[in-house]
């Protein structure tokens, strides 16, 4: 918590869970931790705060801002409209949903594959990420006798956090250093820098930039050593030869059909497009939308995996550059109006703006 470091450890203390300043909690407990923050938030003077558990599917311009349709047939106005929608699923396999049938798990987050374990020996799990290592370490205590195999175009890990601070001479220091000014430096690269970045590069910063924990660095080295665990590139491995397979290939990018109502619907009106790169939506600093139009939508603004393109993994919570601005009605001013037309858009680096690149494609992801 900005200002405040020590937060998470003294709310981990205060139900039981010792952690230190260099532990990694679970999803579960963060996720537990990120509503306690929220139920504890102060609301300023005239101001409110209000919970809809519901689900969006489309959101509309009106004259005076925006409405967000819900799955229960009321609406949400608002001036300004902040989409935070998590990760999508999985890339989609479905060649392999088709030969394997029952036995392929397309999105082993939310779909129920555990009670239909029994008889099941060996498991194939595409992706050789962090996913895959937060469900190797399940499947360990689902399936004591189990055999594992975890397969990728390169069959490479995440590194490893280092368990005690170095003296700055550790290559993670580099990395953790250069973060605050990632997105900056990126944004300053000509766009077929980025895009050979994006082709040739990425990968092997992602694995350097989100890297596993020192406990399961440890438990991965130990399932590998008792043979538990092998890690094989995809040619080297035959899916119909396992009992269970499940999609850990990491998720599509925002801007996909078929995985989130709303998306549907603003991918049909026009109201967000892919970034050229492929990796998210194409949106200009602090992180609004760029319509089919080309306008600039400023009282819309992305969070989360979206901005995949708009930066290299800097920050994780961008700031709006709207001090003050809300998400409710009559919340906050509005920053320059309705929206301004992409030729006219905010630079993406301090030097000076530059003209829309020129179309590049990067290939689908494929386990």
């Amino acid at each position: 918590m900005d200002g405040d470091p020590g937060h998470l450890i003294r709310w981990c203390a205060a139900r039981g869970m010792d952690l230190g300043a260099r532990s990694f909690p679970t999803r579960k407990v963060y996720g537990q931790y990120l509503t306690s923050v929220l139920d504890e938030v102060a609301v300023p003077d005239g101001s409110s705060l209000r919970r809809v558990r519901d689900q969006a599917i489309d959101l509309h311009r009106t004259e005076e801002g925006w409405q967000t349709v819900l799955a229960s047939g009321s609406a949400i106005p608002a001036d300004k409209v902040v989409l935070a929608l998590g990760n999508p699923p999985a890339h989609p396999q479905p060649h392999l949903q088709q030969e394997l049938g029952d036995r392929f798990v397309a999105d082993p987050w939310t779909a129920d594959w555990r009670p239909a374990l029994a008889g099941v020996r060996r498991v194939l799990l595409l992706g050789t990420g962090l996913t895959m290592l937060d469900l190797a370490v399940e499947l360990e205590h689902l399936l004591p006798r189990g055999e594992l195999v975890a397969a990728s175009r390169r069959g490479r890990l995440p590194a490893a956090h280092v368990v005690e601070p170095t003296d700055g001479s550790d290559w993670r220091d580099a990395v953790d250093g250069v973060r605050g000014f990632a997105n900056q430096l990126w944004a300053g690269l000509e766009p077929e820098d980025q895009s050979r970045f994006a082709s040739t590069y990425a990968h092997g910063w992602d694995l350097h930039r989100h890297r596993m924990s020192p406990a399961m660095s440890h438990h991965l080295t130990r399932l590998r050593d008792n043979g538990t665990l092998v890690v094989r590139t995809v040619p080297e491995v035959s899916p119909g030869e396992f009992d269970l397979v499940l999609n850990c290939t990491g998720p599509r990018p925002v801007p996909t059909r078929g995985w989130n109502p709303l998306v549907d619907a603003m991918l049909e009106r026009g109201l967000v497009r892919p970034h050229r790169l492929g990796l998210g939506v194409d949106l200009v600093q602090p992180g609004h939308p760029v319509a089919d139009d080309e306008e600039v939508l400023t009282d819309l603004f992305w969070l989360g995996s979206a901005r995949k393109g708009a930066g290299v993994g800097g920050r994780s919570d961008p700031r709006p550059a709207c001090p003050g601005g809300g998400t409710g009605r009559g919340g906050g001013h509005r920053c320059g109006g309705r929206g301004r037309r992409a030729d006219a858009r905010a630079p993406l680096s301090p030097d000076a703006r530059r003209g829309r690149p020129r179309e590049v494609s990067r290939p689908a992801s494929s386990w």
